[in-house]
């Protein structure tokens, strides 16, 4: 019992038991991590889950996003699986072995025959049913007119593509079929994407500007925060005061300019001819936000340009960019703009914002038509 007592009893006043404790805590602690080997190992583990995200979307988007693109790392951008065909809805959705939107055609031009390539984005590439796209209307009136030469037009349009990937496309891959005229209508991913509050960035951080235009997990945040989640929150503004309406008048998309000049440098070195496009739209001045919901209308992903005026500022400071950079070099340019802005109610001819319908490929086709005709009869084909 004494024994048991002994470990019952308290401990004498001027003993001191929390000094062995101490001594092994502050071995412990010797042993544990400094907060900046913390924050070094924070940072490691963050890095390597943002690395991962941005593997996953990165695979996912390049190889699984569509059954008819691929990515080709060779080049770096998207193309055309070849040898798709399917019907849907009574149209037929077409790739061809080549990897181009519609039927087969030769390496090089037949005698006789007038080459023309339409080079674009999706509102080209016409979701690739390419009987309905403009490229293949525009050969069919062709042919329907009296011309005494042939004349076949080759769709050129990638979903996705922007002006740098259309330049690049042209450079490795479109000369080689020797087009005698190349149609070109791209600019709306630039637009639609390039943030102008970025241009004095880019100028300043290059290298981090490529990195971050590069990101696919910064491209698929920006769509879900701008695209998705913006619209269930907040009504794109339908105000026309001056600030909105003037909101990017002075920007200039020098990216944009600059691969629409080096096309036409290129183009032009091997005597290839040149049609330069403006972008239509059906957005207009004066929407609601119920005409906006109607028409499908979707904005840029970026903040700043989320209403009627900021993107009719915007698509004004791209048409004007396309309009200048012709004239200063002396290229064809159709307004297609312009020609949709004469159609009267233009919700009928687009799918979205900048998707032409069956009935507005119909008018692309025949606007182009016109000036192709107005060409062959000067003699400048």
């Amino acid at each position: 019992m004494r024994g048991r007592d002994e470990r019952l009893a308290p401990a004498p006043p001027n003993a001191q038991p929390g000094k062995e404790q101490m001594r092994v805590a502050q071995r412990a602690g010797g042993r544990g991590f400094s907060i900046g080997k913390q924050i070094m190992f924070s940072l490691i583990i963050v890095g390597g889950l943002l690395l991962a995200a941005e593997s996953s979307i990165r695979i996912w988007a390049l190889y699984f996003r569509t059954s008819y693109e691929r990515y080709n790392a060779g080049t770096g951008r998207l193309e055309l699986v070849p040898n798709l065909r399917h019907t849907k809805r009574g149209q037929e959705f077409r790739i061809n072995s080549k990897g181009f939107v519609g039927p087969e055609f030769d390496e090089q031009p037949p005698s006789g025959v007038y080459r023309i390539f339409a080079v674009g984005d999706s509102c080209t590439f016409g979701a690739g049913f390419w009987e309905t796209a403009y490229p293949s209307v525009l050969e069919r009136r062709l042919k329907e007119s009296a011309f005494p030469r042939r004349f076949e037009v080759i769709n050129a349009g990638v979903e996705g593509y922007n002006s740098t990937f259309a330049l690049g496309r042209i450079r490795d891959e479109l000369l080689r079929y020797r087009p005698q005229l190349m149609i070109i209508y791209i600019g709306w991913n630039d637009l639609m994407k390039a943030d102008p509050a970025n241009a004095s960035r880019v100028d300043e951080y290059p290298r981090l500007a490529e990195l971050l235009d590069r990101s696919y997990l910064l491209k698929a945040y920006k769509k879900l925060l701008f695209i998705n989640l913006r619209p269930l929150v907040f009504r794109p503004s339908t105000s026309a005061v001056t600030e909105d309406t003037q909101a990017f008048d002075h920007f200039v998309p020098m990216r944009y300019r600059s691969n629409l000049e080096e096309m036409i440098r290129l183009l032009r070195s091997h005597h290839i001819g040149i049609l330069l496009v403006t972008l239509p739209t059906v957005v207009r001045p004066g929407m609601t936000a119920e005409e906006l919901r109607r028409a499908h209308v979707f904005l840029p992903y970026f903040a700043g340009a989320y209403g009627v005026s900021p993107l009719l500022s915007l698509h004004r400071v791209y048409n004007r960019a396309i309009v200048e950079v012709g004239r200063r070099n002396g290229v064809e340019l159709v307004d297609l703009a312009a020609a949709f802005e004469t159609a009267g109610d233009k919700t009928s001819y687009f799918w979205d914002t900048m998707h032409p319908s069956e009935k507005g490929h119909a008018l692309i086709a025949e606007t182009l038509f016109r000036r192709i005709k107005e060409l062959e009869v000067e003699g400048r084909l």
